[in-house]
Order: structure tokens, then sequence, then C-alpha cells
């Protein structure tokens, strides 16, 4: 059985109102200090430099940012180059960092830690008496030939080392870049191939071969 419900009103017609909810939105200002500050960058923009004095058994990184706020861009090689300077840097505490492009990437490097690469020269006559027990040591007693304040090892193979020596008190030039070949013989280890490669503070001259 069906059953049908009618309704009968009377009068004036009923009047519906209907609430909307309203939402507020209340804006938020927030403020943040980046650590550090701009400074003014010692390359110029466009300048190609590399890493140096970077050690061969720790990770470099090429970061977004300096300040522990920054992620990777990335990872550097001890002995990277085809580094662009972008000509801007910045200072956090007492540490420079300049604003690099490698690539399609660009970061921040320690400015400590970067140089301009010069062209190798083949020293290997220098020390064709000279041998050690290792390739390690036969490397290190070629690099400790120069005088400096620091000797740090940038690459190592079984028979192949590379030194970055720094600190020569001298203002255009930065340092040296060993790179030891080594054969094995009867006295141990002994250089096939010695090269010597200007770090440069400032600049590299093609002209004259020196660093500017």
């Amino acid at each position: 059985m069906a059953v049908v419900l009618v309704a009968s009103c009377s009068g004036d017609s009923a009047a519906t109102t209907t609430t909307t909810p309203t939402t507020t939105t209340i804006p938020v200002e927030t403020t943040f200090t980046l650590p550090g500050s701009e400074t003014e960058s010692v390359f110029t923009a466009g300048d190609m430099v590399g890493v140096i004095g970077a050690a061969h058994d720790v990770t470099h990184w090429l970061i977004s940012f300096p300040g522990g706020l920054g992620g990777v861009e990335r990872e550097l090689l001890p002995t990277q180059t085809g580094l662009e300077a972008v000509g801007t840097a910045w200072q956090v505490d007492d540490m420079f960092w300049e604003r690099l492009r490698l690539g399609d990437r660009e970061g921040y490097f320690p400015r400590s830690m970067l140089g301009y690469i010069g062209e190798p020269e083949d020293v290997t006559s220098l020390f064709n008496a000279l041998s050690a027990e290792s390739v390690e040591s036969l490397g290190e007693a070629i690099a400790g030939e120069i005088e400096a304040a620091e000797i740090v090892l940038v690459g190592s193979s079984p028979l192949e080392v590379v030194y970055d020596v720094l600190g020569l008190g001298d203002d255009s030039v930065a340092g040296y870049r060993i790179r030891v070949l080594a054969i094995e013989d009867s006295d141990g280890f002994v250089a096939e191939l010695v090269q010597r490669t200007p770090l440069c503070a400032r600049g590299w001259d093609d002209e004259s071969g020196r660093c500017s």
C-alpha cells in the first residue's frame, strides 16, 4: 500500500536562510636571517679555476649555500678543474666561500681551496737518481724538494701519486702540483715521469707561462 503525504501551508510562505561559514586567512610574516653576508669575490666572473690542497681521502662538496643551510650540488674531485667563477662570494665568520658553476649546477666552495691551474712542466730529469720504498714516499720526497708550509696528498693509485705543495710565501704563486708516475726496479720505486704544475693565486698568463 502506498502512503501519500500532503503538506498544506496557509498564509505567507516561510523564508529559508542559509548561513555559509566564513574562513579568514591571517597573513603571518616570517623573518629569516641568512648566516654571514655577501662579500667581494677575488675572481672575475668567467674565470676558470680548480680545487687545490684538497686531501684525497676526504669528500669535497660544491654546496648550494654556506653556513650549514645548503644541500649538496656536486661532489668535487681533489684535483677538480673547469670550475667557472660567477663573480660573487659569501663570508660566514672568518671563512670565505666563492660561488662557482660546474656544468649546469652552481654552488659555493671554500676560497682557500681554489686557484688558477697552470701548465704542467716535465721535470723528470731532476729526479733520475731518486728512489724510495713506496710510490707515496717517492712522491713525498720529490714534493719535499720545494720549501713550503704544507704538502697535501691529493691523488693516489698503485703507480701514481699527486701532491699539492702550498704556502710558498709568494703573492702570485699559491704552490705547485707534483704528479709522479713510478716504476719498480731493484732499488724500489723510481720516477718514470714527474710533472710540476703552478697553482696560481691571482691568475695564469698564457703568453709568459707564469702566474700573473
